[in-house]
């Protein structure tokens, strides 16, 4: 009931909007019209300039009779999850959203919404759609699939279905997340991105850029480094003071006391860094809260020196812009930067086999046909609608070539040079993915590429996949468990670490910031709230371990 009440308040910020925008959903819609909302910032990229009429929307209704009608939201997925069930009213029939899983953020409003009953379960309607049966397990880590999956608050029922998983380990994408710099800039400043391993190996980078009075394309100044929507992805900035692993627990050595990632001194050391680098004019204030649209036209101008991202993307918003025009303006990767235990390890490269957490399809009460979306469903997770959605049509867009793999034709190669919304405008690799799992990704990888990527291959070698043993568990595996769990949830809930954080980077001071951070940690551990916490998950990890399990933080 708590967690009930907070998201009262926080959906009466948004109330008035949702009003207006509710009634855009059925009305004098066709039950064979699926309405999907993609609840997910920057992805409106994947939009084609006609849902309905395009190569791909047309196999789709021929085959299934389902037509999509999508709208796309860029705007803080928590948020606008909790404005949508906040109304319970005129819901789309299904929403795209992330599912980290946990009890806060997207995964604490999804959880809240099904015990309140404003979702439908698949479960129901699986016997119709055998193809997506394999959905909620293959791809998936064991653990997600046990305690997220199968979180408490589901009862048992399947209400959240992951997508874009990878049909086998070695289908895992490797995103290729790193620091990247405009490769006239490196040239320049004849700098080795190669010798970039450190955040303050950045740092001082980011010193010479400002001094070199670079411009963007139109002749304005540079700023030094930046990043992409809402802060995505600032983290490999600092991903010296980061130790990239599962939990916000850790363990300096086996049985030694636990630390609560927020009272390390590698924080204290993360926070100093931001604020050196926003209090000299390094990085972009706005970056933190800047919308997509708006992060899109910097990276077009190519109005950073330094961004923070995935290579996949970045190469696919600005190969028809900035590139085509610019060539030399490539932002190519910098690193390997090492995290706070040494590792070659950056956002989710060190990760169990199968995902654990991301991109999910969950169905509303509001649904009007069920039937409707389990039959698309159905299609586009068999082999053939995977292909078509992410391909496209077979004999027109692609073909089996001599090893037996699908490779794209020469002509839609042309096209695609010619206008990189040429594919999404026939519905390959767009709104018909969002929904699709168990992905042959090597297979699609293998058919887009005329030629080898350099900087991808970099990057794998940079940062290769590491899995952690697919038997291990969590430390907080046990969280439920703690006597004073609720308890613990609210105040996590209500302080807010990331705001708390990024606030600190903004402080006038080292002092102000570090006091920030102190007070924060005064308020989570009010009547020794985190010290119990800790203590708990000491005695459940020991436990485990002399059971012969194996337990990772």
């Amino acid at each position: 009931m708590k967690k009930s009440i907070l998201c009262i308040l926080l959906a009466m910020m948004f109330s008035c909007l949702f009003l207006l925008q509710a009634c855009s959903f059925g009305k004098n819609r066709d039950e064979n019209t699926i309405e999907l909302m993609v609840i997910w910032n920057g992805l409106s990229f994947l939009n084609p300039k006609d849902q309905q009429h395009n190569a791909v929307a047309e196999v789709i209704r021929e085959k299934t009779g389902v037509t999509l009608d999508v709208e796309f939201v860029d705007a803080n997925e928590t948020q606008k999850l909790t404005q949508v069930f906040s109304m319970g009213v005129n819901m789309p029939d299904i929403i795209m959203c992330p599912f980290w899983g946990g009890t806060l953020g997207e995964a604490g409003q999804i959880k809240d919404a099904a015990q309140s009953g404003l979702l439908l379960p698949f479960d129901d309607y699986l016997d119709e759609a055998p193809n997506v049966v394999d959905n909620f397990t293959v791809g998936v880590s064991k653990q997600f699939v046990e305690y997220e999956l199968g979180a408490k608050e589901f009862g048992g029922k399947k209400y959240v279905m992951p997508i874009h998983c990878p049909a086998t380990k070695e289908d895992t994408p490797n995103w290729g997340y790193s620091v990247f710099c405009r490769k006239d800039i490196l040239e320049d400043l004849g700098v080795d991105p190669n010798s970039i391993n450190t955040s303050e190996d950045v740092y001082e980078l980011a010193k010479k850029i400002k001094a070199g009075n670079y411009t963007d394309i139109n002749g304005n100044p540079v700023v030094p480094a930046g990043n992409w929507q809402d802060g995505w992805e600032y983290s490999v900035f600092v991903n010296t003071y980061r130790y990239r692993q599962f939990t916000a627990i850790y363990e300096a050595s086996e049985g030694a006391n636990l630390k609560w990632m927020s009272t390390t001194n590698e924080l204290i050391e993360e926070v100093k860094f931001m604020r050196k680098m926003i209090s000299e004019g390094l990085y972009d204030k706005e970056a933190f809260t800047q919308t997509d649209t708006r992060a899109r036209q910097k990276h077009i101008n190519g109005s950073y020196g330094l961004t923070g991202g995935h290579y996949t993307q970045i190469k696919n918003i600005l190969n028809d812009t900035l590139y085509k025009t610019h060539p030399e303006m490539k932002y190519v990767p910098l690193g390997p930067i090492y995290d706070a235990a040494g590792n070659p390890f950056i956002t989710d490269t060190y990760r169990f086999e199968g995902d654990s957490g991301g991109a999910s399809l969950i169905m509303t009460r509001d649904c009007k046909n069920p039937e409707a979306v389990m039959r698309y469903l159905n299609y586009i997770n068999s082999d053939e609608g995977k292909y078509l959605a992410y391909l496209g049509i077979e004999g027109e867009d692609w073909n089996w070539d001599e090893t037996g793999r699908p490779r794209m034709t020469d002509e839609y190669f042309e096209n695609q040079k010619k206008d990189s919304k040429y594919g999404v405008n026939r519905g390959i690799e767009s709104i018909f993915i969002f929904g699709v799992s168990r992905l042959p990704r090597n297979d699609f990888y293998y058919a887009k590429e005329e030629e080898e990527d350099i900087y991808q291959t970099q990057l794998d070698t940079w940062y290769p996949l590491t899995f952690a043993d697919s038997d291990a568990i969590k430390a907080t595996a046990w969280d439920t468990e703690f006597p004073e769990y609720d308890r613990m949830v609210d105040v996590l809930a209500s302080m807010n670490y990331q705001d708390v954080v990024e606030s600190a980077y903004f402080a006038s001071s080292d002092e102000e910031a570090i006091k920030k951070i102190n007070d924060y940690n005064a308020a989570i551990n009010k009547n020794a709230l985190m010290d119990n916490y800790l203590r708990f998950v000491k005695e459940k990890v020991a436990q485990a371990r002399s059971e012969g399990k194996t337990v990772v933080f």
